[in-house]
């Protein structure tokens, strides 16, 4: 028997090329696109539970308050909470910490700079898992020079994994030799080290590195120089060196118990923070949260976008559901031909469940072609979403994709083939014999709502396209406040670092960039735009004012041509100048910092004193807001200082080109780096394209919502032609008789095409509500933004209905041009 029905099913699908054919390339689309982004979601919200007992690993984040005013919300925290917790809280198992660095490491034959590096301590690994390639997981760190370095930096450095024992430098000379090397983190994980350095090895350079020389005073690699847990060095108040800090706990423990007994805990070591009247809360975050549900300040790295997680996978259901939809319309409509064959059998004495069982086996004939034809469009399409998505749509072909393929293919034979099935299995053939039309007609208005919800759809995706397209327009053409175009960066030279001559060499660079034509301007700063300011302050206070202000404000150390390099707009006072003496105390501040502080306006703080971190600075000028970082953020609040040993030892370089011919430009300030600074490479950024990086998520969702936008629509419009096909067909008789009686071609159109335009304007009202509350949503995540304006709307209903209409005229267009007498032939 079923050998009879699958070769029913061959026949049938060989006799309808054309609706087959539709049918099968509209699922394969589907499959593919939905598979494609559901993969992606899947690897989005799995972030960080590869960890091994991930779910009893916490971060412990901060948030700390003053005289009862919230200042930040942290995602680090004292130091010395690490310790303590697994020493006084029984529920805490293992605890380490995290203190971010980014370096630039070197051996005599590589340099390689922006390497991710962690002061840590040997208990990392017993909460973070990470399998070694080589070395000793149980004593990871046999002294304060050993480092554990991963797979992908072995291979950089020393072109090798096996690299155990060799030696290598890092920023100002300090050197260490590999301990052992870490497999490659996941993709998945919310941190990637390249190098992990016991905080031990921190201390101890520090007391002992004679910066002159690049050599150690004294050699005690496995002298224990850590202070004891109550040392102030642990509950530093100055959260710019602090690290991130991780528990395991016992399973099952109660987090919110857990979070009063840290509290209790770190209260003994925290008096002094009374005297400032600072109170700190701390919470337990999920390690498997961090990525997509964290808003917190100082992040390891940029977190996801949850809300680009949601549409995406809202996306991805709407266009299997598309796809699904039209498999049912086409099948429901179908039934019209298949009437007499489904009664006959009926009358002939098939039983309900041998009609389903025939239904039944074609369409999952259908599916498993599309499920075959989607594997190859999901290598095509993804090479084509990587292309456009900058390689985080990856897909690996492992056992968890074949896992989530068959279950998406599964839920399309069940969600495509059961209803067509049991609505031609309960027809009764009196019915099916006598009332074809009406019964056919009666579910009409199933059809509609499958055509309507199709389309309501399609427009929500244009919609969202053009919205995302627009803010991102925006965001790149909005005017920063601060000059950022043909402007190249790169870090001060490490090997430089606090050396004898560091600033004699600084300015003959200066000067040899000077006698090259093209160089407009020269700075060198801690910070430049496109990146988050790493230093901060809360002790920022008026010296007129005993209140203190409750805001965190951001410090930025530049010289004199700062302001110059990235035309800074002043609106009150001066600028740095080039005298060093009469600069060192002194500070300019922006907009936002000038009304934090309590100024009516700019010109009131002029001359004015702030304290900052206890030493107090005089207010030289104002300049006006400018946007950091992206457009996300608002402004925040900035104060400039004039600090010439802080902004020699770590920072960035900025030369700013005005020259017709950039590139030759840049190979003179090459020739000159490389004479001066021999012993670093020169390596620099174009300032605009790393700023325009910010905006990458946002650019990629635009993308791939373009993409699925156009599969929705090719989706929807397949479906479109298969009913307009059925409609043409199921009325060729009264095509011909119209026409006999005069009726031209464009009235014969009209009247095929008149309920399409109908339903497209339904599914246009359902959708511009649904499209309204998402974009409105998205875009709030904006500090500036947008706004929805009605042509969005608009243009969206036109896109659908154009392309609605010339789907379905084409098929209309060649019933309506046919002689008549064939049309009533043919009846």
């Amino acid at each position: 028997m079923f050998k009879n029905y699958l070769l029913v099913a061959i026949r049938y699908i060989f006799r309808n090329k054309t609706i087959s054919s539709i049918n099968i390339l509209g699922l394969a689309i589907s499959l593919a696109s939905g598979i494609l982004i559901l993969s992606f979601v899947k690897s989005e919200i799995t972030y960080d539970k590869f960890w091994k007992d991930s779910k009893n690993i916490y971060r412990i984040t901060l948030d700390q308050y003053q005289n009862g005013s919230l200042q930040f919300k942290s995602a680090r925290n004292f130091r010395g909470i690490a310790e303590s917790a697994k020493q006084e809280i029984p529920e805490v198992i293992e605890s380490t910490t995290l203190g971010k660095d980014i370096i630039t490491i070197y051996t005599p034959q590589e340099q390689i700079q922006d390497v991710n590096m962690f002061w840590t301590d040997s208990c990392f690994f017993n909460v973070f898992n990470h399998s070694l390639v080589h070395g000793d997981i149980n004593d990871p760190f046999p002294d304060v020079h050993a480092a554990m370095i991963s797979e992908k930096l072995a291979f950089a450095l020393f072109g090798t994994t096996n690299a155990v024992d060799k030696r290598f430098k890092l920023n100002e000379g300090w050197e260490f030799y590999v301990s052992g090397v870490f497999n490659n983190p996941p993709v998945s994980s919310h941190f990637h080290p390249d190098v992990l350095i016991p905080f031990s090895s921190l201390i101890y350079y520090m007391r002992n590195f004679d910066y002159t020389t690049s050599e150690l005073t004294r050699q005690h690699p496995k002298a224990n120089v850590l202070p004891a847990l109550s040392d102030r060095l642990f509950w530093n108040l100055n959260h710019n060196y602090n690290p991130y800090v991780y528990i395991k706990t016992v399973p099952q423990s109660n987090t919110s118990t857990l979070e009063t007994k840290i509290a209790a805990t770190v209260e003994k070591y925290t008096t002094h923070f009374n005297d400032q009247q600072i109170s700190c809360k701390y919470h337990l975050q999920p390690i498997a949260d961090i990525h997509l549900n964290s808003n917190l300040k100082q992040e390891i790295e940029v977190s996801g976008n949850k809300l680009m997680v949601i549409a995406l996978a809202i996306t991805a259901i709407i266009i299997l559901l598309l796809a699904w939809i039209n498999f049912i319309n086409l099948t429901l409509a179908q039934a019209i031909d298949r009437l007499k064959e489904t009664s006959i059998r009926k009358v002939l004495g098939a039983q309900r469940k041998e009609i389903i069982h025939q239904f039944l086996i074609e369409s999952i004939l259908v599916n498993s072609i599309s499920a075959v034809l989607a594997f190859v469009f999901v290598v095509a399409i993804g090479l084509i979403i990587t292309h456009f998505a900058e390689s985080r749509f990856n897909i690996s072909l492992n056992a968890e994709f074949f896992s989530l393929y068959l279950t998406v293919v599964l839920l399309g034979v069940i969600v495509s083939s059961i209803a067509p099935a049991l609505f031609m299995a309960m027809l009764k053939p009196v019915h099916l014999f006598k009332k074809q039309v009406k019964v056919f007609s009666q579910r009409i208005n199933m059809k509609q709502s499958l055509v309507i919800f199709q389309f309501a759809a399609t427009i929500v995706l244009i919609i969202s396209t053009i919205t995302i397209y627009n803010q991102i327009r925006f965001m790149q053409n909005q005017d920063l406040g601060v000059e950022i175009s043909q402007t190249l960066v790169s870090y001060s030279p490490m090997s430089m670092l606090h050396k004898p001559n560091q600033a004699s060499k600084l300015e003959s660079f200066r000067s040899a960039l000077s006698d090259i034509p093209g160089v407009h301007c020269f700075t060198t700063s801690s910070s430049i735009p496109g990146k988050e300011i790493p230093l901060k302050s809360e002790q920022v206070k008026r010296k007129d004012y005993d209140t203190k202000s409750h805001h965190s404000f951001s410090l930025i150390n530049a010289d004199s041509r700062f302001y110059h390099t990235y035309n800074l707009n002043l609106s009150a006072g001066r600028y740095f100048t080039d005298n060093i003496n009469s600069e060192k105390n002194t500070v300019i501040i922006n907009q936002k910092a000038c009304k934090f502080l309590g100024y009516l306006n700019p010109n009131e703080a002029i001359d004015q004193y702030v304290s900052i971190d206890q030493t107090y600075y005089q207010i030289v000028g104002v300049v006006k807001n400018h946007h950091q970082e992206s457009l996300r953020k608002d402004f925040e609040p900035i104060l400039f200082r004039y600090n010439y040993q802080w902004y020699l030892s770590v920072g960035y370089y900025s030369i700013k080109i005005l020259s017709p011919q950039p590139r030759h430009t840049i190979a003179r300030i090459e020739k000159a780096w490389k004479k001066i600074y021999p012993n670093d490479k020169f390596q620099y950024q174009i300032l605009e394209d790393s700023y325009n990086k910010q905006y990458s998520s946002d650019i990629i969702l635009g993308k791939i919502f373009a993409i699925f936008s156009l599969l929705a629509i090719i989706i929807a419009s397949l479906g479109l032609l298969g009913l307009s096909i059925f409609s043409v067909k199921n009325r060729i008789k009264e095509i011909g008789i119209r026409k006999v009686n005069g009726a031209k071609i464009i009235e014969v159109m009209t009247l095929l095409n008149r309920s399409f335009i109908i339903w497209i304007g339904i599914a246009f009202l359902f959708a511009c509500p649904i499209a309204y509350y998402a974009m409105d949503n998205w875009l709030s995540k904006f500090a500036f933004r947008i706004d929805l304006t009605w042509w969005y709307f608009a243009l969206s209903g036109v896109l659908a209905l154009v392309l609605a209409l010339l789907t379905a005229s084409w098929y209309s267009w060649q019933a309506a041009i046919k002689n008549p007498v064939d049309a009533l032939r043919y009846e």
